[in-house]
């Protein structure tokens, strides 16, 4: 079911994209937004078919979105900083020197 529901999940992603694109621009963009005009953010929109494929498209996304996950199982979020900070103790390299190089002495490098 979840295969499935991706399947689903990722059709739509992609055709949300094609119909996103798809359609026409509105004009000045942020200008009008504020500014006035007909075409500003909580303007009735004409609602053609295009709009009416994208919002329901966008319903379509949410939900799948949505469904996924949830019924994922759940993953105990620390695990994946435990694994981190356990490869980090063990990858730094110990010094065991006590004392301070003389000035004869060379300091090895590290790569």
């Amino acid at each position: 079911m979840i295969t499935f529901i991706t399947i689903i999940h990722i059709i739509v992603s992609l055709g949300l994209i094609a119909v996103v694109l798809l359609q026409a621009g509105k004009g000045a963009g942020l200008a009008n937004i504020f500014g006035g005009g007909s075409s500003g953010m909580f303007a009735p929109s004409s609602g053609g078919p295009i709009a009416k494929i994208t919002a329901g498209l966008a319903i379509l996304f949410l939900a799948t979105s949505l469904y996924l996950s949830l019924s994922t199982k759940t993953v105990r979020r620390s695990a994946i900083l435990d694994k981190v900070m356990t490869q980090e103790e063990t990858t730094v390299p110990a010094t065991n020197s006590t004392s301070a190089p003389t000035s004869g002495e060379e300091i090895p490098l590290q790569e």
